[in-house]
């Protein structure tokens, strides 16, 4: 009996302490215009310009967490320190956010972005950084809702032109990237990269040797322009699969 008993300790140990880390790990960290005279919990915080401070912009690249009251787990002093608070990363935090009029109504899966009033969050209406996506509804005005906090850049429903250039541009704003967002980058300009070279480099090769054969023998001029035609074709389709894999690369 007491080596089952040790067993369920153990297994009940691992599952609260996955589940602990699901949850994600909250850091004291000093944000300069953060007063303890008012309610800060629950506001998104980035850096900027060498300090922590309250998020003010939308989109924002350097957006680094939100600050929770009561963090499952925490890196944090054993004494409370003047002006430093605890700042989630990644997991569930309550989170202040902003609904405006129809178009700003949150619902349940729409990504959350700070929005111009110091430290509140605002749905995202267009491709760019986000704190993470909502897991609780808001209609109008302003209030605290549950929030899966995952800082990444997303794209949001529209025009798909649109939604990869800003996209880009918003990891090139980036001075630094998560390790995940930074390989999304790389990968997607390697595969484009790569598609065009393979597709230059084989019709610049089967075009020339075609133009050779024909001056060889003008009789199979039709035949060879044919698969010339035929080249460029296939040459066109590599391209658009790179660009195509390089999307669903950003987008997933």
């Amino acid at each position: 009996m007491p080596k089952y008993s040790c067993q369920i300790a153990i297994a009940l140990f691992l599952i609260l302490s996955t589940r602990a880390l699901a949850q994600g790990i909250a850091v004291s960290l000093p944000i300069k215009d953060a007063s303890p005279s008012d309610d800060v919990f629950g506001k998104i915080v980035s850096f900027k310009d060498g300090d922590y401070v309250l998020s003010t912009i939308p989109y924002d690249t350097n957006i680094v967490g939100v600050i929770v009251e009561s963090p499952t787990l925490a890196l944090a002093p054993a004494t409370a320190v003047p002006g430093e608070y605890l700042v989630l990363s990644q997991g569930e935090a309550k989170v202040r956010v902003l609904a405006q009029g129809d178009a700003g109504a949150i619902k349940v899966g729409d990504f959350i972005t700070p929005s111009e009033t110091p430290g509140i969050g605002r749905k995202a209406d267009m491709s760019g950084n986000i704190l993470g996506t909502a897991l609780e509804p808001l209609a109008q005005g302003e209030g605290t809702i549950l929030v899966n906090v995952q800082i990444r850049a997303a794209f949001a429903s529209g025009d798909v032109r649109g939604n990869l250039l800003q996209t880009v541009r918003s990891g090139w704003a980036a001075p630094f990237l998560t390790p995940v967002a930074s390989l999304r980058y790389v990968l997607a300009a390697l595969v484009t990269a790569g598609a065009f070279v393979i597709g230059f480099g084989t019709f610049g090769k089967t075009s020339g040797s075609g133009i050779e054969a024909i001056g060889r023998n003008p009789l199979a001029k039709q035949a060879i322009q044919v698969s010339i035609i035929i080249n460029f074709a296939m040459t066109g389709l590599i391209m658009l699969l790179g660009l195509g894999l390089a999307y669903l690369i950003l987008v997933l």
